[in-house]
C-alpha cells in the first residue's frame, strides 16, 4: 500500500479574545464591613489590552515604522477592533520601560569596552546611536 501526503499551511482566524473577570463584593453580616475579592494580577482597569496585543501594536509601530493611524487600520482590518493613538503610544511606553534595563546594560558595555563592535544594516546601529545620543 502506498500513501501520499500533502500539507496545507494557513493561519487560524485572528481575533481578540476577551476574558471577563468578576470580584464579589460582600458586606460582613456581623459588622457591615465591605470586603471585595481581588482581581488577578495585572487586572487593574475596567478594560485594558493584554501584553500580546500591546506587543503587536508596538511591533507594528516601532519595528516596522508604521504610523499610528495605519496601525489602527490594521487592527480594524485584521481584528475588527479600533484602537486609539493613545493606546498605541502607551503600549510603546510600556515596552520601552520594560526593555530599559537591557538598554542600560548595552550602554554601559559600549561605553566601558575597548573592543571593536560591528553592526549590520539591520537597524541595530541606528537604535544604539539613538539610545546613546
Amino acid at each position: 500500500m502506498r500513501v501520499e501526503k500533502r500539507q496545507a499551511f494557513d493561519l487560524p482566524p485572528l481575533r481578540l479574545v476577551v476574558t471577563g473577570h468578576q470580584a464579589e463584593v460582600k458586606a460582613c453580616p456581623g459588622g457591615g464591613q465591605i470586603n471585595q475579592a481581588e482581581f488577578p494580577v495585572g487586572i487593574s482597569q475596567l478594560a485594558h489590552y493584554g501584553p500580546g496585543f500591546k506587543a503587536v501594536l508596538t511591533w507594528l509601530n516601532q519595528k516596522h515604522c508604521i504610523p499610528l493611524e495605519p496601525v489602527n487600520e490594521f487592527c480594524e482590518d485584521v481584528f475588527q477592533h479600533s484602537v486609539g493613538a493613545g493606546t498605541i503610544v502607551a503600549a510603546n511606553a510600556q515596552v520601552a520601560e520594560a526593555v530599559e534595563p537591557v538598554n542600560q546594560r548595552a550602554r554601559h558595555y559600549l561605553f566601558e569596552t575597548e573592543e571593536t563592535v560591528c553592526f549590520d544594516e539591520s537597524g541595530l546601529c541606528w537604535l544604539l546611536c539613538t539610545i546613546l545620543s
